[in-house]
């Protein structure tokens, strides 16, 4: 949340992000104000001050949400990750998509499978995943299905029981034809 923070300051200004932490309760508030980029808030308390922002800009929350996590995405994997994300293969992705998931979420764990030019996603063990936070993890995955070489990468997300499942398609690598590595 401090990346997306972060980017909403840098698009919007400091005035509507303090805003939304004010309408916060005290600890709540506390708990943003202490946020680092290693440390968690609730997912209550990020959609609260994330809906707070969209409201006063006149922006409907699950849009803004996901334009918000899209740029926070790009912002985070172009800056150190984007030449090494260019490299990563299928298979590598697969093992490490939890590891990967829970450096942005504390909640639930996550599985990939590839087949071709799509992939399957899978939360567990968080069965009452808000709206909110699907539409987040949708651009997070579009978006670094991007910065990995998968081009057009577009997610529908379906809920399977328990489970939370993205499908993504993508087209092949403009440049080459297929993926590196």
């Amino acid at each position: 949340m401090v990346d997306q923070l972060a980017t909403i300051r840098k698009s919007h200004g400091d005035r509507v992000v303090e805003d939304a932490i004010e309408s916060l309760g005290e600890a709540d508030r506390q708990a943003v104000r202490a946020m680092t980029s290693v440390s968690w808030v609730p997912v209550r308390v990020a959609q609260e001050v994330k809906t707070h922002i969209a409201r006063a800009l006149g922006r409907p929350p699950l849009a803004f949400q996901f334009e918000v996590a899209q740029a926070a995405a790009r912002s985070t994997l172009n800056s150190v990750f984007r030449m090494l994300l260019r490299l990563v293969s299928d298979s590598a992705l697969e093992k490490r998509a939890n590891s990967l998931y829970r450096r942005t979420l504390n909640t639930g764990s996550f599985t990939a499978e590839f087949s071709g030019t799509q992939a399957r996603f899978v939360v567990h063990d968080w069965p009452n995943m808000s709206e909110f936070d699907q539409v987040g993890l949708k651009a997070g995955i579009e978006t670094a299905l991007e910065f990995t070489g998968r081009p057009g990468a577009v997610a529908r997300v379906c809920v399977e029981g328990d489970k939370i499942v993205y499908l993504v398609r993508w087209s092949r690598d403009s440049n080459s034809g297929q993926y590196l590595l």
